[in-house]
Parts: structure tokens; sequence; C-alpha cells
């Protein structure tokens, strides 16, 4: 993995190591795989020794290796969902309360 520097876009980002949210200066650093762009990564770890790093992305790696085994047990059990019916009328009730905060809201003299 190599980390390069560019120009900043100014749009927030999830940091690829630590996955802090932030809004990125000037100049970005990215962490690339070859041609790959992988992820941008925040002021701290950029700051950070390349074994910090490689700790942090084994962290992260073993946090996934659980998300993972957890989408698979539930994907492979039963899943249920709201009929067509049943979403049909929290849609309708949802409007129906939206309407009322609304008119409420608006203090009208009727």
């Amino acid at each position: 993995m190599i980390i390069r520097i560019e120009e900043s876009s100014y749009i927030r980002h999830t940091c690829f190591t630590c996955g802090m949210n932030e809004r990125p200066g000037d100049p970005e650093t990215y962490a690339y795989e070859g041609d790959e762009k992988l992820g941008w990564i925040c002021f701290s770890c950029q700051e950070l020794p390349a074994q910090a790093l490689r700790e942090k992305l084994l962290e992260k790696a073993d946090y996934y290796r659980d998300y993972v085994a957890t989408l698979e047990s539930l994907a492979n059990g039963p899943i249920q969902v709201p009929t067509a019916k049943q979403l049909d009328a929290m849609r309708t009730q949802r409007f129906v309360n939206e309407v009322d905060a609304a008119l409420e809201a608006a203090d009208l003299p009727f």
C-alpha cells in the first residue's frame, strides 16, 4: 500500500484506516494499491508510522470479519418482511402525522 498526496476536494470523507469522518483540508492523502485508490487517510492516521497503520488495518479487518459472519448468519436464517398492506398503512399514517404537524405549526385561525 502506498499513501499519496493529492489536491483537496473539500468533500467530507471517511478515513480508510480508522473510519473517522472529516472534511479534509489541503492537501489530502489517499491510500493506493497499485493504481487502485483504496480510500482517504485522515490527519491523525497520516501522522502514524507504518506499523501503527498496519495495526489499525488489522483491527478493521477483524471488525469486518465479524460483520460478514453476522450478515451471513442473518442471510441464512429466516427473514420476515412487512406485507404491502402493512407498508401502505404505515406510509399513510406517517403522511397523516406530517400533515397534522404542519397544520399545527401553521397556527391557522380555524
